[in-house]
C-alpha cells in the first residue's frame, strides 16, 4: 500500500494484493488484485477557505479496485471417483469405481472490479452532513454450469462449473446527517 498526502489537500492511495488458494490448479492458483484512489479536499482550498465560511468540509473522491473470489468448492480442478456400480465378472460381483464428476481444470478466480465516484461534506461546524456516492460495479469470471446435458453413457451427472458468468450493477448511495443540538 503506498499512501500520498499534499497539504491535506490532494489524496492518493495505490493498493496491491497478490493472493494465492489451494482451491485453484498450480497455474491459475494466484491473482493479482490492484486498486486505487485519489481525493481532492476542495474545501482547503483558498477560494474555499476565504469565502465560504459555512462549509466546514467539502471532498471529491474517485477509487477503482480490483478484488477476487475464492469461496469456491475446493479442488473442482482434480477428477474425484466414488465406489459403487459393482461389475459382474462371470458369476461373481466385483465392487466397482467410477469417476463421479467431470473436473475443471481451466478453474480460476471471479474477479469484482468497482468504481466509485463521490462527495463528501460538512457544514455549519458539523451540524449538517453529506455523503454522496455513485458506483459502478463489473463482476467477471463467476462460477456457472452451463445449460447443457450430457448422455450418462459418460458417467457424470453434468458438466462442472465453468468461469463463465457476469454481472453489472451499478447505483447510487447518499447518506445525510443532521446533529442535534
Amino acid at each position: 500500500r503506498i499512501n500520498y498526502d499534499y497539504k491535506s489537500k490532494y489524496l492518493a492511495e495505490l493498493l496491491f494484493r497478490y493472493d494465492g488458494s489451494q482451491n485453484f490448479p498450480s497455474a491459475k492458483r494466484y491473482g493479482f488484485f490492484p486498486a486505487g484512489s485519489i481525493g481532492w479536499r476542495v474545501s482547503e482550498e483558498s477560494f474555499i477557505k476565504d469565502n465560504y465560511n459555512s462549509i466546514d468540509q467539502l471532498k471529491l473522491r474517485f477509487s477503482a479496485g480490483q478484488t477476487g473470489n475464492d469461496r469456491v468448492g475446493a479442488h473442482q480442478y482434480l477428477q474425484s471417483y466414488s465406489f459403487g456400480g459393482n461389475y459382474v465378472f462371470g458369476t461373481s460381483d466385483a465392487p466397482g469405481i467410477y469417476s463421479n464428476t467431470m473436473p475443471n481444470v481451466n478453474i480460476t478466480w471471479e474477479k469484482s472490479t468497482k468504481y466509485d465516484f463521490g462527495v463528501d461534506a460538512t457544514f455549519l461546524k458539523g451540524l449538517i452532513g453529506l455523503e454522496f456516492t455513485l458506483f459502478k460495479e463489473n463482476r467477471s469470471d463467476i462460477l456457472a454450469a452451463r445449460n447443457l446435458s450430457i448422455p450418462n453413457t459418460f458417467g457424470f451427472s453434468g458438466l462442472p462449473d465453468e468461469n463463465i458468468g457476469k454481472v453489472k450493477n451499478q447505483g447510487t448511495g447518499a447518506i445525510s446527517s443532521k446533529k442535534n443540538k
